[in-house]
């Protein structure tokens, strides 16, 4: 089962991508199944269907924008409202979804062990997820992950644009024909990442799209802010797992 587990539509105010079209693009990839996880919006995915359509899933999903990060609600039945990161895990386990962190060395500096206790999984690749930072915050992912296993590993496109769908993906052996997603990704049974880095422009134009969704000046300040922020964020350097993160015999050797 290989699925696309982030992905935005129109919905979002970086995108421009229809449902419609967006099921065609991950077909012709070879998905089985994407997450629809619009900024802080619901109002798509929740009249996604259920079954399968022409072979393809459909996963119900929001990305959160909060004070600790982004976290991603997969399999969730309604709207997120709360920015506040506890309150959002908790919405989102209260509807029986899975929480997931979603590409957390992108624009976070620094993850917390208070954060990787409440979520059930961690988005260890995401096609954006170099960034302009391009000081690897996949394989800081993937590092954090590895030092909690206990945790879903999940990988996305983050696609904005039609051209990165299914440019991240995870694959999942399917013991069944259930078709149940959740099990699947909760069961963590030897899951494959499927990676293709996105163009550094691809930022950057979400930024351009979103200024024309949103024209004025206000929003034109913030597409100069943006591009100050990713040249400021290149020179910063890479990320850096927390301390009280580490287990105690990694953190010795650090």
């Amino acid at each position: 089962m290989l699925m696309d587990l982030h992905c935005h539509t129109d919905a979002s105010f970086d995108s421009r991508m229809t449902v419609e079209r967006i099921a065609d693009r991950a077909r012709a990839r070879g998905l089985d199944a994407i997450a629809i996880t619009d900024h802080n919006t619901f109002a798509v995915a929740r009249d996604l269907p259920t079954e399968p359509q022409d072979g393809l899933y459909f996963i119900r999903g929001i990305e959160i924008g909060t004070e600790r990060g982004d976290v991603l609600g997969l399999f969730i039945e309604q709207a997120v409202t709360t920015r506040d990161f506890c309150r959002a895990v908790d919405e989102i386990h209260e509807q029986g979804g899975l929480a997931i962190l979603a590409h957390p060395f992108k624009w976070t500096r620094q993850v917390a062990a208070d954060s990787l206790r409440r979520v059930d999984g961690i988005e260890v690749y995401n096609a954006r997820g170099q960034g302009f930072s391009r000081w690897n915050a996949n394989a800081l992912a993937r590092r954090l992950w590895e030092m909690r296993p206990e945790l879903i590993p999940t990988a996305g496109s983050d696609a904005h644009l039609y051209s990165e769908i299914g440019r991240g993906r995870i694959e999942c052996p399917a013991s069944d024909e259930s078709g149940d997603l959740k099990a699947l990704l909760q069961a963590r049974n030897n899951p494959r990442i499927h990676r293709q880095d996105s163009s550094l422009l691809t930022e950057t134009r979400s930024q351009f799209t979103k200024l024309t969704k949103r024209p004025g000046a206000k929003q034109l300040l913030r597409f100069g802010l943006h591009l100050a922020r990713t040249g400021v964020w290149t020179l910063r350097g890479p990320g850096k797992i927390g301390p009280d993160v580490l287990p105690p015999a990694i953190e010795e050797a650090s």
